[in-house]
């Protein structure tokens, strides 16, 4: 059995994270290329005027039939992370299967895509651990942004 090799890595951005992040770190080269949110993350963050809505409206990723698919799967593992009478975590288990949705479009290659979710939530974080998917905190990840920002403006953005 062939072991992959992640060629570059990806995060999905929870509620919590992306509620506070900095204009200039979504300015970023880094943040444009490699931060995305799952549709229904974007919708709760629709009043959240602090945002560029236009940025995350540009780094959605939209509900698609395979999405739909691995939610289905996502939902026979997910122990009381959903509540649909409160139209609480609705964002959570997209997290999961847009992950998954993505990890499943490189199917069969050697040299994929690492998808992270950067959350808060204890759920996530125990359901992401089912399905084998790595997460990271806010902190961790405001850090790697800081990081990429100061790299961008060294080397003029390159």
């Amino acid at each position: 059995m062939t072991s992959n090799i992640f060629v570059e890595t990806k995060y999905l951005v929870d509620t919590t994270p992306a509620a506070t992040l900095r204009k200039e770190w979504m300015n970023t080269i880094f943040f444009k290329k490699f931060c995305f949110f799952p549709e229904e993350i974007v919708y709760e963050l629709r009043d959240n005027l602090a945002l560029d809505q236009r940025m995350l409206v540009g780094q959605k990723i939209g509900i698609t039939v395979d999405i739909l698919d691995q939610l289905r799967n996502v939902m026979l593992n997910a122990e009381k992370i959903v509540d649909l009478y409160n139209n609480e975590g609705n964002g959570d288990v997209l997290l999961i299967a847009t992950a998954l949705s993505e990890q499943h479009k490189e199917l069969g290659s050697m040299l994929r895509t690492q998808w992270i979710i950067v959350t808060e939530d204890k759920g996530v974080v125990k359901l992401a651990n089912t399905f084998s998917i790595k997460t990271i905190d806010k902190r961790q990840f405001y850090i790697l942004l800081e990081g990429q920002t100061k790299k961008e403006a060294s080397t003029g953005g390159d």
